[in-house]
């Protein structure tokens, strides 16, 4: 029995000597070596470029320089003459409040009275009702220094000519009548779209029919156009022009607008 049991042993022994372990050294070695196969023959290991088909151009650079919003009060469309306008714009200019300033060197004087009324106190009460006119002065003074300086609203007229590539645009999308019915058509989602464009632009597309006198407008100005220290100041050889001459262009100059965008309609009557 036992001679039995020491043949199976040995048996068992010869198999784990046969039968190869792998370590993990070796497991590293193989998987090098199936790399530099596929190598050899061909195959890449390095990342795949982003496909880039499909992505939207840059936006083209803008073709303005100055951008204002104003009202029109002018507006000349004639078709044998280029898109004249005026637009008005307003803005705030800073004044001095020359009366606050008179109220805050009265508040200053009668805090120089309360400090010294503080220091003259004989009672405790004396002492706090000096303290309390103090610090109702000087919440005055700081009232009283936001008063210092105020703002008027001061409005220009600024005259404006089309530029060669002028653009309308609109805040409110377009509403064609139908010729059948003589009633506002609504657009479709698709025709919306259309009417918005791919280039960027505010609004919708539209043609200079929808300018009137009152809109509120944002314009463009062509990022060529003349300024008049460029056309009025000197003539075309240098010589400076007379004073009187200036003043003149300057009441006829015009910028050239590149894009007016229409924000709104003028009140109704």
């Amino acid at each position: 029995m036992d001679r039995i049991f020491r043949c199976a042993g040995f048996f068992i022994l010869s198999l784990a000597l046969v039968v190869p372990t792998v370590t993990p050294a070796q497991e590293k070695q193989d998987k090098k070596d199936a790399k530099d196969t596929k190598k050899s023959e061909g195959e890449t290991t390095e990342p795949k470029t982003k496909d880039t088909k499909g992505k939207k151009d840059k936006a083209k650079a803008p073709d303005w320089k100055v951008v204002f919003d104003g009202k029109i009060t002018a507006l000349d469309d004639k078709e044998d003459k280029p898109l004249s306008l005026t637009v008005q714009i307003t803005t705030k200019v800073a004044e001095r409040n020359t009366s606050a300033e008179q109220q805050l060197v009265q508040q200053n004087q009668q805090l120089a009275q309360h400090l010294l009324s503080l220091q003259r106190a004989k009672s405790t009460q004396e002492a706090q009702n000096a303290r309390n006119q103090i610090a109702n002065t000087q919440r005055q003074i700081e009232q009283t220094k936001t008063k210092l300086i105020t703002y008027k609203d001061v409005t220009n007229d600024v005259k404006l000519q089309e530029a060669e590539a002028i653009r309308f645009r609109y805040a409110q999308p377009p509403t064609p009548i139908d010729p059948g019915t003589g009633e506002f058509m609504k657009l479709t989602k698709e025709e919306l779209e259309k009417a918005k464009g791919t280039e960027g632009y505010p609004g919708y597309a539209g043609d200079r029919k929808g300018l009137k006198t009152g809109q509120i407008v944002r314009v463009y100005l062509w990022k060529d156009t003349k300024m008049p220290k460029d056309s009025i100041l000197s003539d075309k050889k240098g010589a400076p022009k007379k004073v009187d001459d200036i003043q003149d262009e300057l009441n006829n100059f015009r910028y050239d607008v590149i894009m007016i965008y229409v924000i709104a309609d003028p009140p109704k009557k």
